[in-house]
């Protein structure tokens, strides 16, 4: 699990940055709704998360680090081939590359995964998924 700040700076910035398909946001998998058109769309999943005291200075300072993972899937409509879900996730990959969203750095992208199936495309009905995992940490007092 993540923080809501966490939370909130990545959500305000897919909101706010990605274009290309709609957006679904939902903290459970079973309570996202597709769209209805068989258009793609895109959510999020945050994923284990810990925290840590990063540093080996001085006790009295507070300083936590936040580490966890995200994983941001994006849908297309089944039959419609895997090349435009692959598209669609690389686009993902360039976009949240090495951002700090105040604070809370996206420290990779990684290549999407395309193991089928997953726990995301038996969910979705008429839709097939991949999803790349990006790894994150805020630093907080």
């Amino acid at each position: 699990m993540s923080s809501l700040y966490v939370r909130n700076e990545v959500k305000g910035f897919i909101e706010t940055q990605w274009t290309a398909t709609d957006v679904v946001i939902a903290e459970n998998v079973f309570d996202q709704q597709p769209p209805q058109n068989l258009q793609p769309w895109l959510t999020m999943l945050f994923s284990g998360g810990i925290e840590e005291h990063p540093c080996l200075g001085d006790i009295t300072v507070t300083r936590k680090r936040e580490l966890g993972t995200i994983q941001f899937i994006v849908f297309v409509a089944s039959g419609t081939g895997t090349d435009t879900a692959l598209a669609y996730a690389e686009t993902v990959r360039t976009l949240i590359r090495g951002k700090n969203l105040n604070g809370v750095r996206l420290r990779n992208a990684d290549p999407p995964d395309t193991a089928i199936p997953s726990q995301v495309q038996s969910s979705a009905g008429n839709y097939f998924g991949y999803s790349v995992s990006c790894d994150y940490e805020y630093d907080f007092i």
